[in-house]
């Protein structure tokens, strides 16, 4: 019977006004890799913001670290062009998959 092991991480940044809350993203995951978070797993999912206000969030995804990406909207149109455009400034080239309310 094989087990299942869950390992949960929360990374928090600096207070408001105070600093880049993408560099708290970046210095969580050069933490975890340090320290072997990493070996031994077999999927990671990374819960990041979309916002365009600072390539941190972007991390992940541009160095390497991601081989599916899913990004996640709600149907409204700011919400959509955030992630559009985050989407084509850091990464590769992907498939957009627009499912309606309700389907």
């Amino acid at each position: 019977q094989a087990s299942v092991v869950v390992k949960c991480v929360e990374s928090g940044g600096p207070e408001p006004g105070v600093g880049c809350a993408g560099r708290g993203i970046i210095t969580a995951i050069n933490f975890l890799e340090e320290n072997g978070a990493y070996q031994d797993v077999d999927f990671v999912s990374y819960d990041v913001l979309g916002d365009v206000v600072c390539g941190g969030f972007a991390m992940p995804i541009r160095e390497n670290k991601a081989q599916e990406i899913y990004i996640v909207t709600s149907g409204e149109m700011m919400g959509m062009y955030a992630k559009l455009l985050n989407r084509s400034r850091c990464c590769p080239p992907t498939k957009f998959i627009y499912s309606p309310p309700g389907e």
